[in-house]
């Protein structure tokens, strides 16, 4: 009788991120905190629902909001996705170009996150938790090829 011998590989994704920042950190689950990428996501906070009441909420500080701050690190699923989610992106009118200088392409093997993107509903990023660095190498906006570069809306 022959023993079968199965590999369960994980499965492959794609981020960027400034250079300045050291990539074994992905692999530190207390760093997986996902944010907007410019201004602030707010969500009614969990506790007081967003009523003011007369005892004091501790969680919003009697704001009635909390900045939406989700587990899991911002990546795409293939380097394609990827391109599109800055080609979306990229134009005058967009923080994107300046965002890539000094930055780095992360390949990683990573499982699912449980918490969805910001920018899901694009169908291009997921949130994942990284437990390897497989790859990472230097990344502009000048990587991005042309076809991926939408017009600006």
């Amino acid at each position: 009788m022959r023993a079968r011998v199965y590999s369960l590989g994980m499965t492959t994704y794609w981020r960027v991120q400034d250079a300045s920042k050291d990539p074994q950190q992905l692999l530190d689950p207390a760093t997986w905190q996902s944010r907007v990428w410019s201004g602030v996501a707010m969500i009614t906070c969990p506790d007081c629902k967003g009523y003011q009441t007369d005892d004091p909420c501790y969680t919003c500080r009697d704001r009635g909001q909390i900045e939406d701050v989700r587990y899991g690190v911002s990546a795409c699923r293939t380097l394609e996705d990827l391109y599109r989610y800055f080609g979306r992106r990229m134009g005058p009118d967009t923080i994107t170009a300046e965002y890539l200088e000094d930055c780095v392409l992360i390949e990683m093997e990573a499982d699912v996150a449980e918490d969805d993107d910001h920018d899901a509903d694009e169908g291009l990023s997921i949130l994942v938790w990284p437990r390897r660095i497989v790859s990472v190498r230097p990344f502009g906006p000048e990587d991005i090829p042309a076809e991926y570069i939408e017009e600006q809306w």
